[in-house]
């Protein structure tokens, strides 16, 4: 390799092709298949976390345009890619900082292997403790730790620095963290059966029916509407119709259970919230302790609590984690830390996606037929038996009434929400009308004839009349000169305002006598008299 296309590669110190990391995750694990290094890794989720990078022709690493600002629920499909394929691109990189941010991968030091040998801690150096493994540095970082003593190098064994050539041993040898690893063979394994009784321990120590989520998918989920319909049609005539209010009220005693479906990344603290916050994608239905006082509602949406849902029933997830947790968080994109989790956590829902399960329903009317008969009224009880059917017939009729009343509720929405948008629109446009109708009050309504006579182009125009109107608007109208009297400011305004001479006595004191005001009048000066 030239010297400059060696200059070019030093660029790319931060990546590391994806074939290179998968070896040496199988060097950490004894050599084992790269076919488990690759299950371990997927089933991690490692797609949901980095993407892979690509080596143009020109020596530049960068991302797929089309993976650099959005992440969809399907994860990275790169990484997806170059860990299902046969062979994996001779140009994928990892960036090497996302793979120690990983967990799954940091716990194995695997860049120890490239470098022939680990750092251990000779005292306590962050949350590692003497003796330890100490990983993730950067090569500066290490620097300055050897040299201050705080680590020291141990050279690893040869046998597992360089892949053996034998053929791969069986699949029990794998040693990728073992209950997880163990885990991923009972899954697959269970996945390729059709035992119903396929229990999964997970790395969480928690154990789950992975076929339950087959049977959860075999289930049918109603609307409120279509539940009222289904219960009024499969129960018995002789009880009292179902509507909103009794569909709330058998909600509220637990008999059912009212849910929403979501898809999308749920979130939840494992075990505490010292333990770390973690993410994954799920598919299913999820409900809340409030979510019953919801059906009889006429709101555009229902706001989700503050403290989190609980999972009603689970159609497609990866691991065990949440399977019995009753406060996870849902979020419309993958958060990196608790500030991002804030501001990506669903906070509504619509009114419209309350749900209820339909096994769950024919549980509950099943539980109808075995009733006890004891608080049917007594058949002799005539008077009795008229009373309450006249009651029920009452309560029918404004049950009808109210379902009426919704619908039409329901119906309204957008004509009232374009009415409203409406009533605004005309209040601006009428305030737009007063402002206007306001300027007209004001202004003169001899406006036109004053800019005739004081338009200086017309073979008519008075000058001297002309300054003595100005003269009087700017002293009286607009106060310009103020404390004096109308002779002192007469003269002030023409000096400054008119092209006379000082001394044109005779044309300043004409202007400065017809913008006289009446109450200045000399003693001297002839006055109208009264007719």
């Amino acid at each position: 390799m030239s010297v400059l296309l060696s200059k070019l590669k030093e660029r790319h110190k931060e990546y590391i092709l994806v074939s290179e990391t998968l070896e040496l995750m199988s060097q950490a694990n004894e050599n084992c298949p790269l076919d488990h290094v690759k299950t371990y890794l997927l089933s991690n989720d490692i797609h949901y976390h980095m993407p892979v990078f690509y080596l143009d022709d020109y020596f530049k690493i960068a991302i797929d345009p089309s993976e650099e600002s959005i992440r969809n629920f399907d994860g990275f499909g790169s990484t997806h890619h170059e860990l299902t394929n046969d062979k994996v691109s001779d140009d994928a990189y990892f960036l090497i900082e996302l793979l120690n941010d990983f967990e799954p991968i940091q716990e194995f030091d695997i860049f120890a292997y490239k470098r022939g040998y680990h750092y251990i801690a000779n005292h306590s150096v962050g949350k590692f403790t003497i003796g330890e493994k100490v990983i993730g540095l950067t090569e500066g970082r290490a620097i300055e730790l050897l040299e201050t003593g705080a680590i020291k190098k141990q050279q690893i064994n040869n046998e597992n620095v360089v892949r053996q050539s034998k053929a791969p041993p069986p699949p029990n040898h794998i040693n990728i963290a073992p209950t997880s690893q163990k885990t991923i063979d009972k899954v697959i394994e269970a996945e390729k059966s059709q035992d119903t009784n396929s229990i999964v321990n997970d790395v969480y120590g928690r154990t789950y029916d992975i076929n339950q989520h087959k049977k959860n998918r075999e289930d049918d989920y109603l609307t409120l509407g279509e539940t009222l319909d289904f219960l009024n049609h499969n129960t018995d005539v002789n009880t009292s119709s179902y509507d909103h209010v009794k569909i709330r009220d058998i909600a509220r005693r637990k008999l059912i259970a009212p849910c929403f479906y979501f898809d999308g990344y749920v979130g939840g603290f494992r075990g505490g919230s010292d333990d770390g916050f973690y993410t994954e994608v799920i598919a299913g239905y999820f409900t809340y302790r409030s979510l019953a006082e919801e059906i009889c509602r006429y709101g555009d949406h229902m706001k989700l609590p503050n403290d989190g849902v609980m999972i009603y029933s689970i159609l497609e997830k990866k691991t065990a984690e949440f399977v019995d947790n009753d406060n996870v968080f849902l979020f419309y994109d993958k958060p990196q830390g608790l500030n991002e989790a804030e501001r990506f956590k669903l906070a509504h829902i619509d009114a419209d996606e309350i749900r209820f399960s339909k096994r769950a329903l024919n549980s509950y009317i099943a539980s109808l037929t075995n009733t006890s008969q004891d608080d049917t009224p007594a058949q002799n009880d005539s008077e009795l038996l008229i009373k309450l059917e006249s009651a029920q017939t009452e309560n029918d009729k404004l049950n009808a009434r109210l379902n009426k009343a919704s619908e039409i509720y329901r119906q309204n929405q957008s004509e009232i929400k374009e009415l409203k948008s409406q009533l605004e629109k005309a209040n601006a446009d009428r305030a737009e009308l007063k402002e206007q109708l306001s300027n007209k009050i004001d202004a003169p309504a001899d406006d036109t004839i004053l800019q005739t006579i004081l338009d200086d182009s017309r073979g008519d125009h008075a000058p001297d009349l002309k300054h003595a109107i100005q003269l009087w608007i700017d002293l009286y109208i607009h106060g310009g000169i103020k404390d004096d009297s109308h002779s002192s400011k007469a003269n002030i305004w023409i000096r400054s305002n008119t092209n006379y001479a000082e001394n044109a006595n005779s044309s300043i004191g004409r202007i400065r006598e017809i913008a006289t005001p009446l109450k200045d009048f000399g003693a001297k000066r002839s006055r109208e008299e009264e007719k």
